[in-house]
């Protein structure tokens, strides 16, 4: 991969870091603002539907955070294989992965083929 389409991958791949760390941070901040002080005071003035509502809500929240920590990895691991010129190569077979995929998913780590695969297992 010559050096102006790794520019461009890196690019993407830190728009992207970019957006789930302003999105975590809204997470967070949101999960604070739920929060309403005294939890103990504000949880008895509410009905137990209420208390389960919120609770889902804030389970939501961990599971959409934790989904973004997942993929802020695969990014921080791709920006490292553009350092060491190992970018856009599929880690199960080896083989270039398309530039379309890249494009749309800069992180992923294997190629179209492998990811099916792996998808089947």
């Amino acid at each position: 991969m010559n050096k102006n389409k790794k520019e461009k991958f890196k690019k993407l791949l830190l728009e992207e870091k970019k957006k789930i760390l302003k999105s975590l941070g809204i997470n967070i901040e949101s999960l604070k603002k739920e929060d309403g002080g005294n939890k103990e005071e504000s949880l008895y003035n509410i009905h137990m539907a209420d208390i389960a509502t919120l609770m889902r809500e804030q389970e939501k929240k961990a599971i959409n955070a934790t989904k973004e920590l997942k993929i802020l990895k695969l990014i921080d691991e791709a920006l490292e294989k553009i350092y060491n010129d190992a970018y856009g190569v599929c880690e199960k077979c080896g083989e270039k992965i398309e530039e379309e995929r890249l494009a749309f998913i800069p992180y992923c780590k294997l190629c179209i083929v492998c990811q099916r695969e792996e998808d089947l297992e």
